[in-house]
């Protein structure tokens, strides 16, 4: 819990799924079992500290693509990802493209609050549609334009499900996802946005992946649970070239994407939370914690890549 002039409780959670969350207690009583008694006492938890009028509470979700997902956390609390990236990281992939034109159509799924969006509204001259399907980041999406001025004309905001999204074939020239296609599995995703695009359109996309063909038992024991479809940047490439694109290029995320805004933040809440709550939330703690110490241990194994692709026709 952090302490300010407006304290907050931050609450970190995984997303409920089989292999993902209470793997010691499936071994006892199923996985099927673990994750109902995971996600009953979870929301249980969540709604009673959330009416305790002291502190603000905050949901910090992992992977940080839960914060996209509906009917699992209550609609009414406000969420954070956890996950890395940066304002570098999306010019650099964009770097990668020809010059976007001027009144472009770009489409930007996952988009939460709206972090790339406003960077593609910045780096470029193009229309951007901004698509996510929790509606409080739509809502402070749609504050931040107002604030800063952005018309219809370059912005526009939708609620929809990336899965099955309301636009026409060939509706846009870029496709741009920054942690949402992990929802719907890399190659799963890139089939079903593919039709978005008009020929020789573009698509860009952040994935987890593996920088290294022998990974580390711990991190492949780890991995092997939290994402077990995780591919190596060839095996995604690859994907990409089954699902009709070209790879025109790839960008590994560097270690400071990790740490400025994701474990840095993350390991001072853990610490501040210890000394708060002590054993009550060890279990938790020493996971998130785990998860740190594997990144430390294993530099240069594993990053969120950019995919940047071209739609083959």
């Amino acid at each position: 819990m952090t302490m300010s002039l407006d304290p907050q409780l931050v609450i970190m959670a995984k997303t409920p799924a089989i292999g993902r969350v209470k793997t010691r207690l499936a071994r006892d009583v199923g996985a099927v079992e673990a994750v109902r008694f995971f996600r009953v006492t979870a929301a249980g938890l969540i709604r009673r500290v959330a009416c305790d009028p002291r502190w603000r509470t905050v949901l910090a979700l992992a992977p940080d693509r839960a914060v996209h997902q509906p009917g699992i956390w209550p609609d009414d609390l406000p969420r954070i990802a956890q996950g890395p990236g940066s304002a570098t990281a999306t010019q650099k992939a964009l770097s990668m493209l020809p010059e976007v034109a001027e009144g472009a159509c770009i489409l930007d799924i996952g988009c939460g609050q709206g972090a790339s969006s406003f960077d593609l509204l910045r780096l470029t001259k193009g229309h951007v549609t901004a698509v996510d399907l929790y509606e409080p980041f739509l809502d402070k999406l749609n504050a931040r334009a107002e604030r800063e001025g952005v018309s219809e004309a370059r912005l526009v905001v939708k609620r929809g499900d990336m899965e099955a999204l309301p636009f026409h074939d060939g509706a846009f020239d870029l496709v741009w996802s920054e942690g949402g296609i992990y929802l719907l599995g890399f190659a799963r995703g890139l089939k079903l946005w593919r039709r978005f695009l008009k020929p020789g359109g573009y698509m860009a996309v952040t994935e987890c992946t593996w920088l290294t063909d022998e990974p580390s038992a711990e991190a492949r024991e780890f991995w092997g649970a939290a994402y077990p479809g995780m591919g190596t940047v060839a095996e995604n490439c690859a994907a990409a070239e089954r699902a009709g694109y070209e790879a025109v290029g790839t960008y590994v995320l560097p270690p400071e994407d990790w740490w400025q805004d994701y474990y840095t933040p993350m390991r001072a809440r853990i610490a501040a939370m210890r000394a708060v709550d002590g054993e009550a939330a060890r279990d938790v703690l020493d996971e998130a914690e785990t998860e740190i110490v594997l990144f430390e241990n294993n530099p240069g194994q594993y990053s969120y890549v950019f995919y940047v692709l071209r739609r083959r026709d």
